[in-house]
C-alpha cells in the first residue's frame, strides 16, 4: 500500500475483518436511531405525517455508513518501524499518524 504522505514507507494493509467489527458497532447507533425515529413516526402520525420521512433519512444514512465502511478499511494501512507506529488511512482526506513506542 502506498500513500504519498510518506513515499519512502510500505503500509501494510489492516485485516479485513474489522470492516465486520465497524458494522456490528454500526448497530449500536444504528438501531435505536430508528426506534426513535419510528417512535416519534407513530406517536405524530396524525398530526404530521412527514415524521415518516426521519425513517428514511436514518435507514439512509445507516445504509450510506455500510457503504463507506469497506472503502475505509481498505484505506487502512500501518508500518512498524524501529521506533515508531505509522498509521494512514483517509479516502478522501488522507491523514498520517505517528505514534513512538515510548508512548505506547
Amino acid at each position: 500500500m502506498f500513500t504519498p504522505l510518506a513515499p519512502g514507507l510500505t503500509f501494510k494493509p489492516v485485516d479485513p475483518a474489522f470492516a465486520r467489527v465497524k458494522l456490528i458497532s454500526s448497530f449500536f447507533l444504528g438501531v435505536p436511531a430508528l426506534v426513535a425515529a419510528v417512535v416519534v413516526t407513530i406517536l405524530t402520525w396524525e398530526s404530521f405525517r412527514w415524521a415518516a420521512l426521519g425513517i428514511v433519512v436514518v435507514v439512509g444514512l445507516w445504509l450510506w455508513y455500510v457503504v463507506l465502511v469497506w472503502r475505509r478499511v481498505r484505506a487502512m494501512g500501518y508500518a512498524e518501524l524501529e521506533e515508531e507506529l505509522v498509521l494512514c488511512r483517509g479516502i478522501m482526506f488522507r491523514a498520517l499518524e505517528v505514534i513512538p513506542y515510548g508512548r505506547m
